[in-house]
C-alpha cells in the first residue's frame, strides 16, 4: 500500500498525507490488538532516540516514512533588488 503512494510513483500523495493515513492504519490496528482481535500491531511507531521500545513490537528510530521538512524560500537577488526599492520609497 505505502509503496505505490511514495514520491516518484504514479499514485503519488504528499508527505503529510501519507503519514495521515499511515497513523490512521496504526491507530486501527492499536485498536484490533486492544480488542484481542490481532496478537501484534504490524505499522510500527517511530522512535525518539534512546526511547525505550514497545516489548514485542518492531518499532523503527525514524518510522515507515521520513518526514519532509520544507525550508523557507530564499528571495533571488532581483527579488531582493525590489524588496530593497520598496523599502527606501517607503522611507
Amino acid at each position: 500500500y505505502i509503496r505505490r503512494l511514495l514520491p516518484g510513483q504514479e499514485n503519488a500523495v504528499a508527505n503529510s498525507t501519507l503519514h495521515q493515513r499511515l497513523t490512521a492504519i496504526r491507530l486501527w490496528y492499536d485498536y484490533l490488538v486492544f480488542q484481542g482481535r490481532c496478537a501484534q500491531n504490524p505499522v510500527p511507531r517511530g522512535q525518539h532516540g534512546r526511547l525505550c521500545q514497545i516489548p514485542g513490537h518492531s518499532g523503527f528510530v525514524r518510522g515507515l516514512v521520513s518526514r519532509l521538512i520544507k525550508l523557507p524560500d530564499i528571495p533571488t537577488d532581483e527579488q531582493w533588488r525590489y524588496f530593497l526599492s520598496i523599502a527606501a520609497r517607503s522611507s
